[in-house]
């Protein structure tokens, strides 16, 4: 992935988004274009979150919460 696609909190420099046209599943369908993609750091579907990643060819790295 290409850092132009992901998003960062600027004053903590950490990842909280990817842009959806990156994302193969997205990109195919247009009223989910130009938009970013999130995954709530508290999310009970971690596994399934992941599962989906990896189907678009990604592998997710959550981050620690605080």
């Amino acid at each position: 992935m290409e850092s132009k696609d992901l998003f960062a909190a600027p004053e903590e420099n950490k990842i909280i988004g990817i842009e959806s046209n990156a994302i193969p599943y997205f990109e195919k369908h247009e009223p989910t274009t130009k938009l970013i993609a999130l995954v709530p750091k508290n999310s009970t579907k971690k596994a399934e979150t992941e599962k989906f990643f990896e189907e678009q060819g990604m592998i997710l790295q959550f981050q620690k919460s605080e």
